[in-house]
């Protein structure tokens, strides 16, 4: 008699319950009919090479009993969560989509804003602001913008996250990794988007931005 860990028998899914094992030897047919039993074997060599073993240590046994659905752990696992995995890659595709779509609208609207202020540019560094106070100047007031929406962006993303709890396997909808990742990549292209403008324009001499329409 002893007590084991508990087993995901129903699904990765599904909180493991309490389960009672009894010998087969002494187990009265009359409580629990077998109609069937599963044999795990832990080896440390290829599953699949000791098919053929098997096979004759149960037909030595019993020549009655069939072996069948001979599989390892890894393709039971796999299978039992294709539906899971499916749909999460069908999520990471979207989700690289829609990351795809963020980063290119972000640089896009960010170096327009920013290609706009050209005219004002010149005029700061025609009353004689340095290139790196121009610099400074822009991406900071583009960085704010960028930090405000990301922060509003992350607080939806945690009131929303609850709705993979049930994808996930292992795994947190709230996991710090992922939001550090996502967060990091787009405040890196922002700062991109302000920076290369704004060097750019800052360039320029005073009486040609001026001339800017």
């Amino acid at each position: 008699m002893g007590v084991v860990g508990g087993v995901h028998q129903e699904g990765l899914d599904i909180e493991p319950r309490a389960h009672l094992y009894l010998v087969h030897a002494q187990s009265p047919a009359t409580w629990f009919p077998v109609r069937n039993m599963t044999v795990l074997l832990c080896t440390g060599v290829e599953p699949l090479g000791l098919v053929s073993s098997v096979r004759r240590v149960v037909a030595r046994a019993d020549p009655n009993l069939p072996v069948y659905e001979v599989t390892t752990m890894e393709h039971h696992v796999a299978s039992s969560t294709a539906t899971e995995r499916f749909s999460m890659f069908l999520q990471l595709v979207f989700a690289s989509a829609a990351l795809t779509l963020a980063v290119i609208g972000i640089y896009g609207v960010l170096s327009y804003s920013v290609a706009q202020r050209t005219q004002e540019i010149g005029i700061r560094m025609a009353l004689g602001a340095e290139q790196s106070t121009i610099l400074k100047l822009v991406v900071g007031q583009g960085m704010v913008l960028v930090f405000v929406s990301i922060a509003l962006g992350v607080i939806g993303a945690l009131a929303t996250a609850q709705v993979l709890a049930s994808l996930l396997y292992g795994l947190s909808p709230r996991d710090l990794v992922t939001y550090v990742a996502v967060t990091s990549v787009l405040t890196v292209v922002a700062a991109f988007a302000c920076y290369l403008p704004a060097r750019r324009a800052s360039t320029v001499s005073p009486q040609t931005a001026l001339r800017y329409d």
